[in-house]
Formats: structure tokens, sequence, C-alpha cells
């Protein structure tokens, strides 16, 4: 007596998984009567049992997707000549962006500070003020950039923004700089005129608003108030006594 065998078989169910972007296990359930190996397309879709004989089942692990875009594989299931498909979808994350940190404070000489952006996007870091630069102000994914200060010569604290945005996400950052203190000094500080008389300059090195009076009618100022760095001009007038003259300039401010 022979009896013929059945012809091979081979099927899978489901034929088709979805995933989320997390990730997670499912299940495929395998109905045959021959030996079959399962075998994944993509290194992110992991199989767990993947062989057997028979009836049997085996498990397809997708690891967390922190893309935006959704990924695709496929498993192929093959034995005695025959082949099923599985196609396979993972979602994508949504957009990302952070920077960090949220605020920064420099001092009045200035400097330079890191920011670190986490994404999953591509993205662009602007400054609000010419006096803060950036390097590296722009990626794909995480990545870092530099935001450079200079010197800030004013005594007034001065404030910026940096913006960094991509996919229509928005993550500011809050920059602000000390002011440098107050000075004020006068070049030369010693003024000798002849007794014609006649007019000397006064070179005003400072950061702040100033005034400059004569203690002496006979010594006339000109221009003599300002803000920051200056010049004024001090003229005597003729001195016909035989006695020498003396005065005092006082600059003052802040």
């Amino acid at each position: 007596i022979t009896q013929a065998g059945a012809g091979a078989t081979l099927t899978a169910t489901p034929t088709t998984l979805n995933y989320v972007a997390a990730g997670g296990s499912q299940t495929i359930t395998v109905t045959s009567n021959i030996s079959w190996t399962a075998t994944s397309s993509q290194g992110w879709l992991t199989l767990t049992g993947g062989a057997g004989t028979g009836n049997g089942t085996f498990t397809a692990n997708a690891s967390n997707n922190a893309t935006v875009n959704p990924l695709t594989a496929v498993i192929t299931l093959t034995g005695g000549g025959l082949t099923q498909i599985i196609n396979v979808t993972q979602a994508g994350a949504g957009a990302t962006l952070t920077a960090t940190p949220t605020a920064l404070n420099y001092v009045s000489a200035g400097g330079s500070q890191t920011i670190t952006v986490s994404s999953n996007i591509s993205w662009t870091a602007t400054s609000s003020q010419g006096w803060l630069t950036l390097t590296g102000g722009s990626g794909t994914g995480n990545g870092t950039f530099t935001a450079a200060a200079t010197s800030n010569g004013t005594v007034t604290a001065r404030t910026a923004q940096v913006t960094v945005s991509g996919s229509g996400l928005t993550q500011i950052i809050n920059i602000t700089q000390a002011g440098a203190g107050a000075t004020l000094t006068a070049t030369p500080t010693t003024l000798n005129y002849v007794a014609a008389g006649g007019s000397q300059t006064i070179t005003v090195s400072s950061n702040i608003s100033w005034t400059a009076t004569s203690s002496q009618g006979w010594l006339t100022l000109t221009g003599g108030a300002g803000t920051g760095n200056g010049t004024f001009t001090a003229t005597a007038s003729n001195n016909a006594t035989v006695n020498p003259l003396t005065a005092v300039i006082t600059l003052s401010g802040g």
C-alpha cells in the first residue's frame, strides 16, 4: 500500500503588521507541514523563534523609532520552495525640538557658551542681536552650537534671544549680558598755558555720560559734555597780570 503525501503548505497570519513609534512585539502564527525559516529585512525588526517544523509561532520585535519618518520592513517566511511575505510598517515619532539651557548669562567681558539641541528634525538657530554670534547654528537631529558674546563696554546690561526652529517648532533661549563698571578718565590731567592764553584739547575715555566744568571764568570750555568717548577744548584768555593763574577742570559722571 502506498499513500501520497499532501502538498507542502506554508501560510502566515497576519500578513501585515503595524507598530507604533515606541515599538513593541507581535506574534505571527505559522500553519505548515514543512520546516520553515523567517527572516527580517531590517535591523530594527528582530525575530524571536523564527524557525520551526509544522505549525508554530514566532515573535517580531520592533525597536523605538525616534525619527519623524515611518519605517517599513518585510518578514520573509520560506520552506519547501514556498514563500510567504509579511509587510511591516512602523509609525514615525512626532517632531521633537528642545534646547538646553533655556537661559544664558554673560559677564561684561563676553565669552562663549554651548547650547545642546535634542531633536529628531532639521533645525536652525538665529540670534536677535549682532553682538551675539552663533557658530554651528544648524543641524539635523541631536547637536550643539556655540553662542559668543562680544565685550559690553557700556554700563547698561543688554539682552538678546536665540531662536531654535524647525518643522513648525520653536525654542527660545534668553540671553543677558552684564554691563561694565562705569569708567571715566581724562588725558592729559595737567594743562599749562603761556600768558597769552590759547586752547588745548582734553580727551575723555568713558562709557557713561559726563560733564566738564571750569572753576575759573578765564578758562572756558567748548564741547564740555558728552556720552562715551569724546573730546572737549579748554581755552585760556590772555593773562595781563604778573601773577600766574590756576584753575581746575572737573569731569564728572555716573
